[in-house]
């Protein structure tokens, strides 16, 4: 179906927050001499709307980040790199925080909270594999 209109809609300010300006544009469209018709000489072929409205933050889903995979047994703290998942271009690093568990031994979790224009918690977790090296033993002799 033609349509004799668009309507486009924008925000000033894309950050989180309440009373942000809002601005819809609505466009005619030019066609020919049917749009001639129906629109006179004195219609605007563009009209633009402002008001406020509040821009609520998107809460963080697992979705949004690529799994943990297995991690090696370090014998430290391990703190993997946390990756966005394709899909999910406007999350950026500045729109949450990591930290992470003990993650030394067994499993791991890397806990994730939204910030900025984000909120909420989502937490990965991921298998340690491979066990600590045994100690090296020195030969004994044994007297009975």
């Amino acid at each position: 179906m033609d349509q004799d209109y668009t309507v486009t809609a924008s925000f000033d300010n894309k950050n989180a927050g309440t009373d942000k300006t809002v601005r819809a544009v609505i466009t005619l469209k030019d066609k020919g001499a049917a749009a001639n018709d129906k629109f006179d000489g004195d219609t605007p072929t563009k009209a633009e709307v402002t008001d406020q409205a509040d821009i609520r933050p998107l809460a963080l889903k697992k979705e949004m980040f690529v799994p943990v995979e297995d991690q090696p047994w370090n014998g430290s703290q391990i703190t993997p790199k946390i990756s966005i998942a394709k899909g999910y271009d406007l999350l950026t690093k500045d729109d949450f925080k990591v930290t992470y568990g003990e993650n030394i031994r067994e499993s791991g979790t890397v806990t994730i909270t939204g910030t900025n224009n984000y909120t909420g918690t989502v937490d990965l977790t991921f298998t340690i594999v491979g066990d600590a090296p045994l100690p090296e033993l020195s030969a004994r002799t044994y007297k009975g």
